[in-house]
């Protein structure tokens, strides 16, 4: 690993280091060689996928400008899809006990992250969990490795008395 050392002391407080005469190239190079290294892992999105986001981010941004309601409709209308999709996705990936290291790598991200990532669709905001049914979690109750586990139906556990007898 290489390393750059600066000396913090003789740098002027107040300005950026790119507008000081500090050499980043290493720096900088080095962390797009982790970035390629880490691209290179991680699942590629379909080419007929990506086309169809970048098409979206230039249509939102256009509206976000000319029609700022119907942008947030429409964000928040994608909210919802990605919910759905998030939720469903991550129930298939439980299902198939798909390890956090897979999910991670394909990602492009730390374990923990996609840990978290996993978490947040796993429990789904109590908004959507009203209209939405997963396809994964309508074949059998699923928990994953992943996140902590779930309670049966979203109960909570029944007290029970100092007898065990209930």
């Amino acid at each position: 690993m290489a390393e750059y050392p600066l000396e913090w002391s003789a740098l002027p407080g107040d300005k950026p280091l790119y507008e000081v005469d500090v050499d980043l190239s290493g720096p900088i190079a080095d962390y797009e060689a982790h970035l390629s290294v880490i691209r290179e892992k991680a699942v590629p999105l379909l080419e007929e996928l990506a086309a169809l986001l970048a098409e979206l981010v230039r249509r939102l941004d256009g509206l976000a400008a000319e029609e700022p309601l119907v942008a947030l409709k429409a964000l928040a209308d994608l909210r919802y899809v990605i919910a759905q999709t998030g939720q469903d996705a991550a129930y298939e990936l439980a299902a198939r006990d798909v390890p956090i290291a897979v999910v991670a790598t394909a990602l492009g991200t730390s374990e923990a992250t996609a840990r978290s990532y996993l978490s947040d669709h796993h429990q789904p905001c109590p908004h959507h969990a009203r209209h939405h049914v997963p396809f994964a979690r309508r074949r059998r109750r699923l928990v994953p490795r992943w996140g902590p586990p779930s309670r049966p139906s979203g109960r909570r556990p029944q007290p029970t008395s100092p007898t065990g007898r209930g």
